[in-house]
């Protein structure tokens, strides 16, 4: 069984300001780049990166590129990156979000291997239910209907307890504004 992981990067940045925040410098590198890196050492047979932007297209390097359009919906770059893992023959899908920089290759693994025995797994803080997250093949359909710019919120909430990884709020940081850059950990 392969599968597909799967990294959102083609965000419009609407409460970031002027600039691009995957592109933003966090830690020493461009923000997008830690989920990159991240994705790539989680060891899946796939990669692929949602992409709006050529400069942030080149922090992927690895991956295989899906283009969504500049100024897009979230879930329409969902759309995007579950038709590429298809076309690959992805048995599953692992999902997560480029804004999310704290994120482990062990989280993405182990979102899995959730995702193997159980069909679907999220991941929580104890609190919220956030991605990454991972879809069995048999929900490829109902996350292809999804409208909107929440992508698989809907869906990440009806995920049983069983199937959810509990993470440090930390590693679920997700940077949508200046200030969030602050609330990382070094």
């Amino acid at each position: 069984m392969t599968t597909a992981g799967i990294v959102l990067a083609a965000g419009q940045s609407k409460r970031f300001g002027d600039q691009n925040k995957l592109l933003v410098d966090f830690q020493g590198e461009p923000l997008a780049r830690h989920a990159a890196r991240a994705m790539a050492a989680a060891g899946f047979e796939h990669l692929i990166a949602v992409v709006s932007d050529q400069e942030v297209e080149i922090l992927f390097d690895k991956f295989e590129i899906a283009h969504s359009q500049r100024g897009s919906q979230q879930s329409t770059s969902l759309h995007v990156g579950i038709r590429r893992a298809v076309s690959l023959n992805a048995q599953r899908i692992v999902i997560a979000l480029a804004d999310m920089p704290c994120i482990e290759p062990t989280t993405l693994k182990t979102i899995d291997n959730l995702c193997a025995s159980e069909g679907l797994s999220g991941c929580t803080d104890g609190t919220t239910v956030s991605p990454p997250a991972g879809f069995s093949r048999e929900y490829f359909a109902a996350l292809s209907g999804i409208r909107g710019d929440f992508g698989a919120r809907s869906m990440l909430r009806s995920i049983p307890q069983r199937s959810m990884l509990k993470c440090p709020h930390e590693q679920l940081l997700d940077v949508d504004t200046i200030a969030d850059l602050s609330a990382c950990p070094d």
